[in-house]
């Protein structure tokens, strides 16, 4: 069975290896990055407008994957 797989099986097996270390080791830039990125937000709207963005870019990413697998 190991040997009849397609090299792409073991890719995504692997990736998702690589990127969560990738996070685990950049925990404390991460938790930077967002300091920095709410810091200026005062208001509940404000809140509101960022989590608007970040669903419309992975809204908007997705539909982009949709199109593609189509082609």
């Amino acid at each position: 069975m190991i040997q009849k797989s397609s090299w792409t099986y073991y890719a995504y097996a692997f990736f998702p290896v690589m990127f969560w270390e990738e996070v685990y080791t950049r925990k404390a830039s991460i938790a930077e990055g967002t300091r920095q990125l709410v810091a200026h937000l005062d208001s509940w709207s404000a809140y509101i407008g960022l989590g608007a963005k970040i669903v419309g870019f992975l809204a908007l990413l997705e539909a982009m994957v949709e199109f593609l697998s189509s082609l």
